[in-house]
């Protein structure tokens, strides 16, 4: 083979392998990049602002927590309505401080409280509302601030829950006394009611209305004596033996043997698998 011959059929083959290289790049579907996996919707969680907004006479502001998508949802929610002790009154502005060291609302500071809860294998959120009382504390106030809240979130008014602690543990009974058709449960911790000519007829007017109760208190507490609990729930059971009362008494702890709010309101605590929070969704009015 002459040497000419050799480049014309080099030249051929190179032309050819051009050509079908071309084709394919024309008639090859063009397939898009990967997209990547959508991201999980972020988890809700808690969100904490201080209403400096004058409610009462005795109630100047309050904290309210609440679910990172509450705006975006209808539904109303349940509310859990935490009362403070007596070391926490104060003027509801720059005293309002005051009520994030104790119990729930320091959980939820420190980002210790879920968002949800889940109860019958449905998700709820709680609405965590605080009112700060400045000198006493006040049943009248607290329906005030009840109805307040009630008007202006979405809150699922069967589902309204009292949460106290020490003096606040006690305003938490004496307005389900008062107003047992508007509570479906109360947990107090360190608080129930005192040794007074009043405690048998507030105790039959929960128990009538089938308001739970449960009762945390520290064995020989000598800042609220163990016995407004334990005297409490004795009457709660004999006025409605089917009815929610429920005691606890916890080992002394902190000044005084005072502190059963810290134990309590954490989620670990348990009895019969449920904490305060997912004891509470067990009870509607």
């Amino acid at each position: 083979m002459s040497i000419r011959v050799g480049i014309v059929i080099l030249l051929a083959v190179l032309s050819l392998t051009a050509c079908k290289k071309n084709s394919e790049d024309v008639l090859s579907p063009q397939v898009p990049p990967a997209q990547p996996a959508p991201l999980p919707s972020p988890q809700a969680t808690l969100v904490m602002k201080a209403i400096t907004q004058p409610i009462s006479n005795e109630i100047g502001g309050y904290y309210r927590a609440l679910p990172s998508d509450y705006d975006s949802t209808a539904e109303g929610y349940p509310a859990i309505i935490f009362l403070h002790g007596a070391g926490q009154l104060g003027n509801g502005k720059g005293q309002l401080q005051r009520l994030l060291y104790y119990g729930t609302l320091n959980f939820i500071k420190d980002s210790l409280i879920p968002a949800s809860f889940n109860h019958e294998n449905k998700k709820f959120s709680f609405l965590y509302l605080a009112p700060q009382f400045k000198t006493t504390f006040s049943v009248p106030d607290l329906d005030q601030f009840i109805t307040y809240v009630s008007r202006h979130y979405k809150i699922n008014k069967s589902r309204i829950y009292l949460l106290g602690l020490s003096m606040g543990g006690r305003l938490a009974c004496n307005y389900a006394a008062r107003y047992p058709e508007r509570i479906a449960a109360v947990a107090s911790m360190a608080g129930g009611m005192r040794d007074d000519s009043y405690r048998p007829e507030k105790a039959a007017n929960i128990a009538s209305h089938n308001v739970a109760v449960w009762a945390i208190h520290n064995k020989q507490d000598q800042m609220v004596d163990t016995e407004n609990s334990t005297a409490m729930i004795s009457l709660l059971r004999q006025y409605n033996p089917e009815m929610e009362a429920r005691l606890t008494l916890l080992s002394p702890m902190g000044t005084k043997n005072h502190d059963a709010w810290t134990r309590a309101s954490a989620l670990e605590f348990r009895e019969n698998g449920k904490n305060v929070y997912e004891w509470f969704l067990q009870y509607t009015k």
